[in-house]
C-alpha cells in the first residue's frame, strides 16, 4: 500500500514544531512492512500557495492539534474531491473533540489516542473493508456511535525506531528531539494529558536505557553528531522514575556526553535527581510555573505546587550549574494585572535563566475549555491567529489583546534585571498609553547602562 502522511503545524515561519514523535513511529510502522511513505509538513502558507498532495495514494492519514483544526478541514475538502484512497484523522484534537472530526463528511476512520494499534490493523487487513475493523480507539465511518475507548496499551519497547528521515534533516541536526516515554502523572486544567489521564487512565511508559541507547545509534548514523549543540528530551517530565534515571545515566554518560534539555515538575525536582542530571551532562531543565498567584495555580489550574517547591526547584538547578527555563502562562481566566506582578515577581525571585510566556489558549477537552465555554468567555480564532501556535493573545476574559501582549514582553524584559530602578520603570511602562511609551522609550538605554548588560530586551516593536 501506499500511505500519504500529512502532519498540520502553526506558521513555520515563528513556531519551532519540526518533530512529531506519532508520525514518526507511524512510518517506521508502515516501511517496515514494505509499503510506501510520502510525507507532507503543511501550515497555512502552504494551503494559501496550494498544498502539494499525494492523490493516488491508498490511504491518507493526517495528525493535527486543536488549533490546526481549520486547516484539516481544508485539507479534508481538498481529499474529498479528488483522493482515490481512504481518509484517517487522528493526533490530538482527533482524541479530545472527535465528535467534531466524526461529523465531518469525506473522514472514512478516526483514531483517537495512540495510533499503532489501527495502522498494523490495516497493514495486517488490507483486503477486507474497514467495517471489520475492531480497534477500540477507532470510529469507522458508517458504522455507527461508539463509545470512546482505550486501545490496549502499545508496548513501546517492541516498536522500531521513529522514522526521522521523513523531516528535514537540517533542523533536526540543530537540536536532535527524543521522546523517552509516553503518559504523564499530572493533570492540569489547561493541559490535554487531563483528558488523557481521565479516559483513558493514568500509565507511564518509559523505554528502556538499551532501546533509548540503540535508538540514539540509529539517529545519529544519519545526523552528524558533531553539529548537534544540544539534544531535547520532550517526556512530560523527565523526572518520574529514579531507577530509570540512574540506569539511562549510566548508559548515556559510557555511550554519549552530548548535553541535553529535558522538562521537570518542581515537585519532582531533588538533589539526587539534579545531581544525576549534571553527571549526565544535562544543561536546562524547563520547569512550569504557570502562574504567580499560588492559589489560582492550585485551585484554577489544579497544579498542585507550592511557591516554595518552586524556588527550591531553581535553587537545586543553579546550585549545580543547570539552566532553569520557566514556562508562564498569561491571559488566564479571571487574571488581572495584579496576577500578572505575581507572575514576573515569583520568576525573579526565582532567579529563573530565561523566562517562557505563551499566552492562554483554552483547549478542548480540559477543565478550562468548559469553564470559560460555559461563562460564555469561550473565544474562536481565525484561521491567521490559530496560525501563530502559542502566541496568539486575546483570549483572555479580564485583559485586552495589548494587555495580553504587554504582559509576555513585560516578563521577557524584566525577570533578569538586577537593579530595581529599571524593573519598576518596566512595570508602569507597559501600563502606560502608547502615546506616552513613545516619549519615555528614549530612556530605556540610560537606565539600561546601570544594569546587567546580558539582560533581555524588552519588545521591539514598541520602538516602531
Amino acid at each position: 500500500m501506499r500511505f500519504a502522511i500529512y502532519y498540520l503545524v502553526p506558521s513555520k515561519k515563528t513556531c519551532g514544531v519540526i518533530y512529531n514523535e506519532g508520525v514518526a513511529v507511524l512510518s517506521a510502522l508502515i516501511k517496515a512492512k514494505g509499503d510506501e511513505v510520502s510525507f507532507f509538513r503543511l501550515d497555512l502558507d502552504d494551503f494559501k500557495r496550494g498544498v502539494n498532495i499525494d492523490f493516488n495514494a491508498d490511504v491518507h492519514a493526517i495528525s493535527f492539534a486543536s488549533q490546526q483544526f481549520s486547516l484539516a478541514r481544508r485539507l479534508l475538502n481538498i481529499l474529498k474531491m479528488r483522493a482515490k484512497g481512504i481518509v484517517i484523522a487522528g493526533g490530538v484534537h482527533a482524541t479530545v473533540a472527535r465528535e467534531s472530526i466524526i461529523a465531518l463528511d469525506g473522514v472514512d476512520a478516526v483514531v483517537s489516542g495512540e495510533g499503532e494499534p489501527f495502522i498494523n490493523w490495516l497493514l495486517a487487513n488490507s483486503e477486507k473493508p474497514l467495517s471489520t475493523c475492531d480497534i477500540k480507539n477507532t470510529h469507522i465511518s458508517g458504522t455507527g456511535a461508539r463509545p470512546l475507548e482505550r486501545a490496549d496499551y502499545v508496548d513501546i519497547n517492541k516498536l522500531p525506531f521513529p522514522d526521522r528521515t521523513i523531516f528535514d534533516k537540517s533542523l533536526l541536526r540543530r537540536a536532535p528531539e527524543f521522546v523517552l516515554s509516553r503518559g504523564c502523572p499530572f493533570s492540569c486544567s489547561y493541559c490535554v494529558n487531563e483528558f488523557y489521564n481521565r479516559e483513558f487512565g493514568f500509565k507511564i511508559r518509559k523505554k528502556t536505557p538499551s532501546y533509548c541507547i540503540e535508538e540514539f545509534d540509529s539517529t545519529f548514523s544519519n545526523i552528524d553528531i558533531e553539529q548537534s549543540k544540544i539534544i531535547t528530551f520532550h517526556d512530560d517530565d523527565f523526572l518520574t522514575n529514579i531507577k530509570w534515571l540512574e540506569e539511562f545515566g549510566d548508559s548515556y554518560r559510557k555511550s554519549f556526553r552530548n548535553p541535553f534539555r529535558c522538562n521537570a515538575s518542581a515537585v519532582l525536582v531533588t538533589e539526587e535527581k539534579v545531581r544525576l542530571l549534571k553527571e549526565m551532562n544535562c544543561e536546562e531543565v524547563w520547569v512550569g510555573i504557570e502562574c504567580g498567584d499560588e492559589n489560582y495555580r492550585r485551585n484554577a489550574l489544579k497544579k498542585n505546587v507550592s511557591d516554595k517547591k518552586i524556588y527550591r526547584a531553581f535553587e537545586l538547578l543553579k546550585k549545580y550549574g543547570l539552566r532553569g527555563v520557566s514556562f508562564n502562562i498569561y491571559g488566564l481566566p479571571g487574571e488581572t494585572w495584579s496576577g500578572i506582578y505575581k507572575t514576573v515577581q515569583i520568576n525573579r525571585k526565582a532567579k529563573v535563566y530565561l523566562a517562557s510566556a505563551t499566552a492562554f489558549i483554552p483547549f478542548p477537552g480540559t477543565s478550562l475549555y468548559e469553564s470559560v465555554k460555559a461563562d460564555g468567555t469561550l473565544k474562536h480564532f481565525t484561521e491567521e491567529e490559530d496560525n501563530k501556535g502559542l502566541n496568539t493573545p486575546g483570549v483572555s476574559n479580564t485583559l485586552s489583546k495589548q494587555e495580553c501582549i504587554n504582559a509576555i514582553t513585560l516578563l521577557n524584559a524584566s525577570v533578569n534585571l538586577r537593579n530595581t530602578l529599571l524593573y519598576w520603570f518596566y512595570i508602569f511602562y507597559f501600563r502606560m498609553p502608547f502615546i506616552i511609551k513613545r516619549e519615555l522609550v528614549g530612556f530605556i538605554p540610560i537606565l539600561k547602562k546601570l544594569d546587567n548588560p546580558h539582560a533581555i530586551d524588552f519588545d521591539r516593536s514598541e520602538k516602531k
